[in-house]
């Protein structure tokens, strides 16, 4: 195990994060440490017994930022800010772990693990700002989260795992999450930006001989996972002329997840215990921060939300298995499970304006934009002489899904004005409103092929049969024997807009304009290619065949599908003036309301030209029994 230091812990935090400000602040925040690689080679036998016990625990973790600090310094009347603590990179880096194992490992306890390998990126911690006269902190940005490392782990020898939630392998790089910036006041603000979420780096797991066995609801055979971080949240804003809020920080990138078994058995006992799993996640977009003034002198007052950003993208898949098989037995738990999911854009913040003035009012509130959904990856899984063999209520042989990522919401927006009299000028009141718009869902794609050579097998059922190409068979309704989807995000909804224009009616004349202008919903994403093949391969003679048995009702042989996201929901504009009549004879009046809603996002196509192709190759077979179970 490597772990990298924390930042400074000898200074004390900021003011305004501990005591109340009872406590000194410091000047500025050492970087944390770097994590070393980590190698570790097991040949004989490791047993553990007890809660969260783990055989080999390979782990390379970052320390993450502290509280760094945008300090206020006062001399004599001048506001200046210094720009000090964690402004920029915040977190150490992590490095390599690799693992191989050819003993034997035996587990038992609630989350036991078998092999544990993880590497794990810093977080960006938090950056605070204090309040002046002038806080124009927008160029500034939170600490971002270090990428994680790779992690390798190749096994050869026999896992056994007993307990709620175990696992046999689990494989992990995890990006640190982007720092988050604390809200700032002044006569200008501009709220800091959230810092970047690190991506996650590849995460391999190669089973090349032996068995592995996990007992257990909730337990997994082998896992192996790519995250990316998630984007920092921007900084609230509040100012007595404007506001700008700050922007919510990029996120991480899942990279490559993937799973290599050869001549291998991997089985599960248990509900929601899946046999083997690769996953690619994209964190999410970090959200804008809230803007809001109020002011009873300025003529002109403005709030500006901060903007959502973009959710990460899930990266590649990629399952293997030759000569191999993986067998489940309980419910909800698929034989194979690939997924690589795009991260969720980040939400625009809101923005409110009140305002006062006499003579002349114009209060602006802008809705932050939303950030658009990361999109899925590619996901392959190819099987080769396996068998995969389900016996449970909703228990899918393979399961391989590519989703985008929904898009953000745009942030609300709010104006409210009251103009005063003043002697015979004209009182003018402005107010607009313009709502974010929501972001895309990301566009993903699926493929699943398979290809085998004969090879004799015993299926669930007790039946020897010959097979070629992989042998699925699944048990129990619900429990379909390839299920392959690529699904595009939903579309973000566009933010609403209320506008409120007010006059103290004089003797003088009085103009009240109140518009509101709601945002619009953005579209779904697109649904991508997805393609799944039951025998044959290019060279393959007519004895390479695939076979597909369930048993159960609503059972299908095969299920693939390209889906397009929904489109966003437009916000709701809402526009309106009012009048108080002070008692005296009033001057003229002329008033305009006009309200606008956001148009609604449109849906997302179901997949490109060739949208879905299934191909039942000669000589292969199809088999269903069961009521509502197509081939």
């Amino acid at each position: 195990m490597s772990n990298g230091g924390n930042s400074t812990t000898t200074q004390t935090p900021p003011p305004s994060l501990q005591d109340n400000g009872g406590n000194a602040k410091p000047s500025d925040y050492a970087p944390p440490g770097n994590a070393g690689n980590v190698t570790v080679n097991n040949q004989a036998t490791i047993t553990t017994a007890g809660n969260v016990s783990v055989g080999i625990a390979a782990v390379s973790a970052t320390g993450g930022r502290g509280a760094g600090q945008l300090l206020e310094m006062v001399n004599g009347q001048t506001y200046v800010i210094d720009q000090v603590g964690q402004v920029g990179s915040g977190a150490g880096s992590p490095g390599t772990v690799t693992v191989t194992n050819s003993g034997a490992l035996s587990t038992s306890g609630v989350g036991a693990i078998g092999i544990l390998g993880l590497s794990l990126g810093g977080s960006g911690g938090v950056m605070d700002s204090k309040p002046g006269l002038l806080n124009l902190l927008g160029g500034s940005t939170a600490g971002s989260g270090a990428n994680g490392g790779t992690v390798q782990i190749t096994d050869t020898g026999t896992i056994a795992t007993t307990g709620i939630a175990a696992m046999g392998i689990l494989a992990q790089s995890i990006g640190g999450g982007g720092g988050t910036a604390t809200g700032t006041e002044g006569v200008v603000a501009v709220g800091t930006n959230g810092g970047g979420g690190g991506n996650g780096a590849d995460a391999t797991v190669s089973k090349l001989g032996g068995s592995l066995t996990a007992q257990g609801d909730g337990a997994f055979g082998i896992l192996a996972q790519s995250i990316g971080g998630g984007g920092g949240n921007g900084a609230n804003a509040s100012g007595l002329w404007t506001a700008v809020g700050g922007n919510g920080g990029a996120s991480g990138y899942g990279m490559e997840a993937a799973i290599t078994l050869q001549s291998s058995t991997v089985s599960t006992a248990g509900d929601f215990a899946p046999g083997i799993g690769a996953q690619s996640i994209g964190g999410g977009g970090g959200n804008g921060g809230y803007a809001k003034t109020y002011s009873l002198v300025a003529p002109v007052s403005t709030a500006i939300g901060g903007s959502g950003d973009a959710g990460g993208a899930g990266g590649e898949i990629q399952v293997t298995a030759t000569g191999s098989s993986v067998a489940t037995a309980g419910a909800h738990a698929p034989a194979v499970l690939a997924q690589s999911i795009g991260g969720g854009g980040g939400n625009g913040a809101a923005a409110a304006v009140y305002s006062a003035s006499a003579v002349l009012t114009v209060t602006t509130a802008i809705g932050g934009n939303a950030g658009n959904g990361g999109g899925g990856g590619a996901v392959t899984v190819s099987g080769t002489g396996t068998t995969l063999a389900t016996a449970g209520l909703d228990s899918i042989g393979i399961l391989a899904q590519s989703l985008g990522g929904g898009g953000g919401n745009g942030g609300s927006a709010l104006a409210r004005s009251e103009s005063l009299p003043s002697g015979e000028t004209p009182t003018i009141n402005i107010t607009t409103t313009v709502g974010g718009t929501g972001g895309a869902g990301g566009a993903v794609m699926v493929t699943n092929t398979g290809t085998a050579t004969n090879v004799a097998a015993t299926i669930n059922t007790g039946t020897t049969v010959d097979v070629s190409t992989g042998y699925i068979s699944t048990v129990g309704n619900g429990s379909i024997g390839i299920l392959a989807q690529s699904i595009g995000g939903g579309g973000g909804n566009g933010g609403d807009a209320s506008a409120l224009g007010r006059a103290l009616e004089g003797t003088t004349p009085t103009i009240k304009i109140g518009i509101g202008d709601a945002g619009k919903g953005s579209s779904g994403g697109d649904g991508g290619i997805v393609t799944v093949t039951n025998g044959g391969s290019a060279g393959c003679t007519t004895s390479c065949i695939g076979t597909i048995i369930t048993q159960g009702n609503n059972a299908a042989g095969i299920l693939a599908q390209s889906v397009g996201g929904s489109g966003g929901n437009g916000g709701a504009g809402n526009g309106s003036v009012s009048s108080q009549n002070i008692g005296v004879d009033t001057g003229t009046t002329i008033n305009l309301a006009v309200a606008v809603g956001g148009s609604g996002g449109s849906g997302g196509s179901g997949g490109a030209s060739t949208g879905v192709t299934i191909t039942n190759a000669v000589g292969s077979l199809i088999q269903t029994l069961g009521s509502g179970s197509q081939g």
